[in-house]
């Protein structure tokens, strides 16, 4: 058809306009089969739902969030920079690239109606060459287990030589509108409070840690069960970190915010370590959240925040943090919401012991 079509253009008077409309029309026809070649099955919303209703798929389409915290292996490199990357279909997402297989990244990922698997691959960041691969079937592995795919650890297959023993630690989360993520929670780390929904789940996932930790675990930081935001943002804001002092030296630190009554005001305390933290010692230094001016991303190490602080000499200090728990975005948003917050109770009794 295509060649009589060619034929009748570029015969008599029209043959100039066969000789340019012609090359168009063989381009139309390239471009449509190759559409079609793409074509699958459930592009067609008729087929799709048919495929649903008669059971053929088991579930419709859906989002999910899977948070990589980090991979362990051995290799005899030096300084291996490798990434993690996950396939669901024809979706693809990558984290960033690490050199100590920490990653400590959320990301979101759409599974379509039909994929069959959820592929993890860790990758040579500099060849993109698979190191280690797992596999995990959407139903069986992930939807018939949904409650139960937080910090979890997984072996890998190894798909090359200079990387054995690999296992990536995932937390796999599919519905962030459950009931956990209600009550408190809808009140803050959410978009009203600026930031992006990869930090929110983060925030969400460590304050949902918190709620569940026993009380003993968080030294009874503040009274009771959390009963405001700020409680329970204080009690997201515990873990290890590292401090860097004097010449580039790094110290080994424990962080945990006091608040009342334990405390009159609120701080964010330091501990030579976790032992001494959860034995009520006294804590080595205490920064109070008012005196915070600002807690920053370091522009140029993408695992260490910056805390500039004002002490009661009004001299100015400038602390450094580097994560080792959890993602850094974390504590500068969960540390600037709860000076944020703290600031805006003390205006409000303020103003109400004016009136």
């Amino acid at each position: 058809m295509i060649g009589l079509a060619l034929r009748g253009l570029t015969g008599g008077t029209g043959g100039l306009i066969g000789m340019i409309l012609g090359p168009a029309l063989v381009v139309l026809a390239v471009c449509g089969c190759m559409k079609c070649a793409r074509f699958r099955m459930r592009d067609c919303s008729c087929i799709k739902h048919c495929l649903r209703v008669t059971g053929c798929d088991t579930f419709d389409d859906f989002e999910m969030w899977v948070h990589v915290h980090e991979v362990i292996y051995t290799t005899r490199a030096s300084k291996l920079s490798t990434a993690v990357r996950l396939i669901a279909g024809d979706q693809q997402v990558t984290t960033d690239a690490n050199t100590r297989g920490i990653f400590h990244k959320p990301l979101s990922i759409f599974i379509t109606q039909g994929t069959e698997a959820l592929v993890v691959e860790l990758l040579d960041a500099h060849e993109m060459k698979v190191l280690a691969t797992c596999k995990f079937d959407i139903v069986k592995d992930i939807l018939e287990h949904a409650n139960n795919l937080k910090d979890k650890v997984y072996p890998m297959k190894p798909k090359s030589k200079g990387v054995v023993n690999t296992k990536v630690k995932l937390t796999m989360v599919l519905d962030m509108d459950s009931e956990q993520e209600k009550g408190l929670l809808e009140g803050i780390a959410g978009e009203d409070d600026g930031i992006s929904p990869e930090t929110g789940f983060l925030l969400r996932q460590e304050l949902n840690k918190a709620v569940a930790q026993p009380r003993d675990s968080t030294a009874e930081l503040v009274a009771d069960a959390p009963q405001s935001e700020i409680d329970l943002l204080a009690r997201g804001c515990v873990g290890p970190l590292e401090m860097f002092g004097t010449w580039g030296r790094r110290n080994a630190v424990y962080a945990a915010v006091l608040g009342p009554p334990a405390e009159r005001k609120y701080v964010l305390a330091l501990w030579n370590d976790e032992h001494e933290f959860r034995k009520h010692q006294r804590s080595t230094k205490e920064l109070e959240l008012l005196r915070i001016e600002s807690v920053m991303p370091d522009p140029n190490r993408d695992n260490v925040f910056i805390i500039n602080y004002v002490d009661k000499d009004k001299r100015r200090q400038r602390f450094n943090f580097q994560h080792l728990d959890r993602n850094r975005d974390v504590w500068v948003e969960m540390l600037t919401l709860l000076i944020r917050k703290v600031r805006a109770e003390k205006d409000k009794k303020r103003q109400g012991a004016r009136h």
